[in-house]
């Protein structure tokens, strides 16, 4: 996975390493970064209905980053890991 952001130190918290410098589509500099993604298996719970928990909900800020807003619901699959130890994020949509 690589990401393109002009962030510095909040990727490496999650396991992202620097890469390198490029330029984006308007010609300024952005830090490159990139994360292996492991292959999991999720067949136990795609295509089910699990639960989540929301800890950043639509329209907060990031606790680090005030300035970046969450437009969607944001949290995390209860009882699922990622593939750097964390919990498994996910974006929600409330279903009534």
């Amino acid at each position: 996975m690589y990401i393109s952001t002009d962030h510095t130190g909040l990727y490496e918290e999650y396991g992202c390493t620097f890469w390198k410098t490029m330029q984006d589509a308007e010609g300024n500099d952005c830090r490159i970064y990139r994360m292996k993604i492991e292959n999991r298996d999720y067949s136990a719970i795609l295509g089910r209905q699990v639960s989540g928990t929301i800890d950043r909900p639509m329209g907060s800020a990031h606790p680090r980053h005030p300035d970046m807003i969450f437009p969607i619901n944001y949290g995390y699959v209860d009882g699922v890991f990622a593939g750097d130890g964390a919990d498994q994020n996910v974006s929600m949509c409330l279903a009534h």
